[in-house]
């Protein structure tokens, strides 16, 4: 065996049952999510583009939505995902889930590589895998970017690491050249793993030194994880457009760090107790407790096997590690980011997944620094098993949330088999927002479903999902508080889902006859935004 290799056979065995926690976790719910917000933005330009070629959709998506210009893998993966399944959900979730299931057992990989005792690189992936701090990344086709770009990385520092034990030259170029072709292709999918690259050139290069590599192996293995760094951050400077807040630099900080922890360290932290104490009062699940039970049995099982003395030996630094991994996951939003928000669920839930690769490592370092073997094989399964159950019932909320945008669209199009050009539709008369998860969003999400429902040009939509404010010349809609005048025409037309009716807003007097003979008021009918926090939204 090659010096400082680990087990293979150890190895091979440790995979399998991360393989099986992550296939356990997300079985219950990967077949039936749908497509949500931006997703249909997306899917809208991509069904319109007159060039149905690779190129000319990613054209198209280039064009279409100038946040995406920063992101040209995202366009990439986007395009390649319409290709190969259209409007079907499932064939995105499922490529998700097999991007999450590799970046676990990366994971892995780069912690044995690293000489972490088996039983910590077995608890940091399942932990990771597990943990509902990024569990929007899992639901949201629009937010799978993140996934791919934490792949991305774990396997470019696989690669790395690797490398430096590659016997030949040619071979340890081969890796190398692969880790910064991985590490280039996870900042321009998405960036928030960047600041990662920093800390493991230092590991790479005192890695070489151990490894008795000084010298060019050594320069080269370090340029592999910094000259990426600094092409992505020079193209992201040239390219990003999202850059800016209305508030004090200090208040900003303030709040980025307030946020991070709140969900990290305290939602999903010292919290997780009463979220689990919320899950059984209010939307328990026996699947999705089965689902748990069997993740935390297994997580305890293999960390209990797995645990050597030098466990908790190491676990002071692991945890040490895992705190800067979590400052750093955060670091890119250091840098003013307009529309920067946390959330322990809903869509702001997307941005702790590089983080949470710190907290998985705090958590496991913390468990085995302070419990000895029984209570840390325990406590490691609970917290998996715990994990889980939260994960799949917010799931359950995404799952419900498409059955009711299927309703809806079914029943609009029923009602409204045709639209003129230019036409716009607001939909009216339902909660749009269940446990985090949206129905609708407004304008843009529902302005992408109309451009694939219907062939005429120009169509757009809304959502009320505040009071409307009639004015003499339209009503003016606040979706996510932005507002958009509709101005009165034959072409303005608001469908009452609760109804099925459509209704055609020529003037202002209709609009006043419409809204006094609605019973539908979002604020009063529609529980507030969901934090874990009173009645459970309905999941029929």
């Amino acid at each position: 065996m090659v010096a400082g290799a680990p087990d293979t056979r150890a190895s091979a065995a440790d995979m399998i049952v991360l393989g099986a926690i992550v296939l356990l976790s997300l079985l219950l719910y990967v077949s039936a999510l749908g497509l949500y917000s931006d997703d249909w933005v997306f899917l809208g330009i991509l069904h319109r583009s007159p060039d149905q070629s690779l190129p000319g959709l990613m054209q198209a998506l280039h064009q279409g939505d100038f946040a995406l210009r920063q992101r040209p893998i995202q366009i990439l993966y986007l395009a390649m995902g319409y290709k190969l399944f259209g409007f079907e959900p499932l064939g995105y979730h499922l490529v998700n889930a097999s991007a999450l299931l590799i970046a676990v057992l990366a994971l892995y990989a780069v912690l044995r590589e690293l000489a972490l005792p088996r039983a910590l690189a077995l608890a940091v992936p399942a932990v990771y895998a597990t943990m509902p701090n990024f569990a929007t990344d899992r639901f949201w086709m629009a937010a799978h970017q993140a996934t791919l770009s934490i792949t991305l990385v774990v396997a470019g520092a696989y690669c790395a690491l690797r490398g430096l034990r590659a016997i030949g030259l040619r071979s340890f170029v081969a890796l190398e050249a692969a880790a910064a072709c991985c590490f280039v292709l996870s900042g321009l999918a998405y960036e928030v793993a960047l600041p990662l690259l920093a800390p493991l050139a230092v590991i790479l290069a005192v890695r070489a030194r151990r490894l008795g590599l000084a010298g060019p192996r050594q320069a080269v293995a370090v340029a592999a994880a910094l000259l990426p760094l600094v092409a992505v951050v020079l193209f992201k400077a040239a390219a990003t457009n999202r850059v800016g807040v209305d508030q004090a630099y200090p208040e900003y900080l303030a709040s980025l760090a307030g946020g991070a922890a709140r969900v990290n360290l305290g939602a999903y932290g010292i919290g997780l107790p009463y979220v689990l104490w919320w899950i059984a009062r209010h939307a328990l699940d026996p699947a999705a407790l089965a689902a748990g039970a069997g993740v935390g049995a297994l997580a305890g099982a293999s960390v209990w096997r797995a645990w050597s003395s030098e466990a908790r030996s190491r676990a002071p630094r692991l945890l040490a590690a895992g705190a800067l991994v979590f400052v750093l996951g955060y670091a890119v939003f250091v840098v003013p980011t307009a529309g920067i928000s946390f959330s322990s669920a809903s869509l702001a839930n997307r941005l702790a997944i590089a983080a949470a690769l710190g907290v998985a490592a705090a958590v496991a370092g913390l468990l085995a620094w302070a419990l000895p073997r029984r209570a840390f094989a325990v406590a490691v399964g609970a917290f998996c098993g715990a994990a889980c159950i939260v994960t799949n019932t917010l799931a359950r909320f995404w799952e419900s949330a498409y059955r009711e945008q299927q309703r809806i669209v079914a029943g609009m199009t029923s009602a409204l088999p045709d639209l003129p050009a230019g036409a716009t539709v607001v939909i009216d008369g339902v909660c749009l927002e269940r446990g985090g998860a949206y129905v609708f969003t407004g304008k843009r999400d529902v302005t992408g479903v109309l451009q694939v429902r219907y062939t005429a040009p120009g169509v757009r939509g809304s959502a009320i999902t505040n009071p409307p404010r009639i004015g003499e010349q339209g009503i003016m809609v606040f979706t996510l508080r932005e507002p958009d005048l509709l101005r009165y025409r034959p072409a303005l037309i608001v469908y009452d889902a609760s109804r099925r009716r459509a209704y055609r807003l020529r003037s202002r007097r209709q609009a006043l006859a419409y809204f006094r003979g609605s019973n539908f008021s979002p604020r009063r009918d529609c529980l507030p935004g969901f934090a874990w926090r009173g009645p459970a939204p309905r999941t029929d």
